[in-house]
């Protein structure tokens, strides 16, 4: 995925008949793509070299672009969506809301997507 820089926002601003959903959709379609690669939306890496499994202080804090990401999955194609779905199962996530902990156990121990 690319990053829209701010002269092409203005350029799109000025059109009062598309919404930001025809607006994103043609600039997804007019997109360069990256020669059959598929790019990691959180890390920019391919998914071959993706650092989304990786941490620490050598590592830049993404979370803000990993939540909005994960908020806006239709913005991806389906490689990108399979190659976040394999980054959440390989993350352990906790919450500091209890009841969401509970919730996540219940799913955990009920569900049979856990892989177990």
């Amino acid at each position: 995925m690319r990053q829209i820089d701010a002269d092409e926002l203005k350029e799109h601003a000025g059109r009062d008949r598309l919404d930001s959903r025809e607006l994103i959709f043609q600039m997804i379609d007019n997109a360069p793509t990256v020669a059959n690669k598929v790019i990691c939306p959180i890390c920019k890496y391919e998914t071959a070299h993706c650092q989304c499994l990786f941490g620490g202080s050598a590592h830049p804090d993404r979370s803000m672009r990993k939540k909005v990401v994960i908020d806006h999955l239709y913005w991806f194609t389906e490689e990108q969506i399979q190659h976040i779905l394999y980054l959440q199962s390989n993350w352990r996530t906790s919450y500091e809301d209890n009841k969401m902990n509970e919730i996540v156990n219940e799913f955990e121990k009920n569900l049979k997507w856990t892989g177990e």
